[in-house]
């Protein structure tokens, strides 16, 4: 347990992943505060409490640790608002971490991948289906083209495999020469250039988008 290897002296602790994390959102008037609290709860104060816990061994042994973001730290957009606050706060977060364990001979990385495969999206799918239930019509009506983006969009999610993951964090605990940040995935690149834009620009492109998706939906 985490108490027992806090209170053993003797062992001894290299490298520290920090991958926990839900995926669920939605639009940011639509939010309630008890569902953007827990979003935070797992996706930033939960990495915290780990990471402070065993810092002192990570310290210790001059080790690594690597914190499993995502593209959405760089960009966010409509109904993504909660979940990339929550990311964005992680970002933040790991490049002042990273900057303090440098004196120590500590490592810290960054993975921020675009959609990967995993269980989050059958839970994503059940959150949204929870969430709507809770709406008003009226509230539902007035988001509708964001609605019907929303799903056309996410009906369209080509998540990349696994491994891709898997190998940046291998990369991050073993190389040499780890990366500070690894951009996974196509997503993930084009989040990052998108992000460099002016905000009138993007803000027109995100607009754009999001009125062709709901249009074909």
């Amino acid at each position: 347990t985490l108490r027992t290897i806090l209170k053993d002296k003797d062992n001894t602790l290299f490298g520290l992943v920090n991958n926990a994390g839900i995926g669920i959102s939605g639009l940011i008037e639509a939010t309630p505060m008890t569902e953007l609290k827990r979003i935070f709860e797992v996706n930033f104060f939960g990495l915290h409490r780990v990471s402070q816990a065993f810092l002192p061994l990570i310290r210790k042994n001059k080790g690594r640790i690597v914190n499993i973001g995502s593209s959405s730290s760089f960009m966010s957009g409509p109904a993504l608002g909660p979940y990339s606050a929550s990311k964005f706060a992680l970002r933040s977060y790991n490049d002042a971490l990273r900057i303090e364990m440098k004196t120590f001979g500590v490592h810290v990385s960054l993975i921020a991948p675009g959609p990967v495969e995993s269980a989050i999206w059958e839970k994503a799918i059940k959150y949204k289906e929870e969430i709507r239930k809770k709406i008003s019509p009226e509230l539902l009506r007035d988001y509708d083209m964001f609605v019907k983006a929303g799903d056309a969009l996410f009906d369209n999610i080509k998540p990349i495999p696994t491994y891709h993951v898997v190998n940046a964090v291998h990369h991050a605990l073993t190389s040499k020469n780890p990366k500070n940040v690894y951009l996974i995935g196509k997503n993930a690149v084009l989040a990052r250039i998108f992000s460099s834009l002016p905000k009138k620009w993007s803000d027109s492109l995100f607009l754009d988008r999001i009125r062709k998706a709901a249009g074909s939906s």
